[in-house]
């Protein structure tokens, strides 16, 4: 594949990811860590660690959204600063963790994990449909336990579909779960993108173009469409009902985890 036509498929991939953030407030990452991955394996057959490349650079490439999204959270006031105060060093923590157990992990075993851990949380959310949510009466000790573990499957997945249920679990109305959820994710992608470079230093044949396990032509090439994608995708969200947005998001769930596994 010429790198011109790559240019273009990342684009897509990446306006992709963008426009089903902005339709369903967040997770961009169900589908440019598959995209960039499949993009990838066939660009690049003879390389080692696409997986771990493919999260690296779908996480980073989310950096320039979470800024634009945070922005707009602060400015409607849709943030609880007081829930990051318990969350965020726990969330760090954790995403630190998955991304050291992401360089321990063969590629073809953390495109598994991918999967399963979307086809679980596809289950959960839509037997979260079905139920009425309670709130969850826990010791702090405990949420941020809770929160060190969602830190830690997304960077192990690329998806960061865990702080919105997992903050309206704790309490929080739903658009401040986005709001803050929105916060969590820039910071955690912001941070973890230093770590995915760090720890993917020293390994043999990446693809070409990568610092660590950060893939600088995947990075650049899909920051600006992923903007344009969302922008889009907020527009579209307002056509449709939130609880056929909340079944379509899950079909694709389960869509995306078994093709992966395929």
């Amino acid at each position: 594949m010429s790198l011109t036509l790559l240019i273009v498929l990342i684009c897509l991939v990446a306006l992709l990811a963008g426009f089903v953030s902005g339709v369903f407030g967040g997770g961009a990452g169900l589908i440019n860590v598959p995209g960039f991955y499949l993009l990838m394996q066939y660009t690049y057959p003879t390389n080692d660690h696409l997986m771990q490349v493919a999260i690296a650079s779908g996480v980073s490439s989310s950096v320039l959204l979470g800024f634009f999204a945070t922005f707009k959270q602060h400015k409607y006031k849709q943030i609880c600063y007081q829930t990051l105060r318990w969350a965020m060093v726990s969330v760090l923590l954790g995403g630190v963790l998955g991304v050291f157990l992401m360089t321990r992990i063969s590629s073809n075993d953390l495109k598994i994990i991918f999967a399963l851990i979307v086809i679980v949380m596809a289950i959960w959310m839509w037997r979260k449909l079905k139920v009425v949510l309670k709130i969850w009466q826990a010791p702090l000790a405990l949420k941020a336990l809770s929160a060190f573990l969602a830190g830690m499957c997304t960077m192990l997945s690329g998806v960061s579909v865990f702080f919105v249920p997992f903050l309206t679990k704790c309490g929080l109305d739903i658009r401040k779960a986005i709001g803050t959820s929105t916060v969590v994710t820039m910071v955690l992608c912001l941070v973890m993108s230093g770590f995915f470079v760090l720890f993917g230093w020293h390994a043999d044949n990446l693809p070409p173009y990568s610092i660590g396990y950060l893939n600088l032509v995947f990075f650049c090439v899909a920051l600006i469409p992923s903007v344009i994608g969302v922008n889009v995708g907020v527009k579209v969200t307002a056509l449709i009902s939130h609880k056929y947005l909340q079944i379509i998001y899950i079909i694709m769930m389960l869509i995306v985890a078994i093709t992966m596994l395929v």
